[in-house]
């Protein structure tokens, strides 16, 4: 069930960076973790952010590290 909602919630962020009117700026895309705090400077410079929520190297499957990185961008503004 947390896979499912970490889906839903990565696919609802990208569908609102897409269709948002301020997305015909420039942005990123992110692998890994990010605090907040690196997201606030980000948002300084990009308009959106794409964030990898399933991994294919080593052991596949959704990222450990997705749902936190959702949850400090949403935070920061993007």
């Amino acid at each position: 069930m947390k896979n499912a909602a970490l889906i839903v919630l990565a696919l609802l962020l990208a569908w609102n960076a897409v269709s948002a009117p301020s997305s015909t700026g420039v942005g990123l895309a992110i692998v890994g973790p990010l605090t907040q705090t690196a997201f606030s400077c980000l948002a300084e410079v990009y308009n959106y952010a794409f964030i990898r929520a399933y991994k294919v190297s080593g052991t596949p499957g959704i990222d450990p590290n997705a749902m936190q990185t959702i949850l400090n961008a949403q935070a920061a503004g993007f």
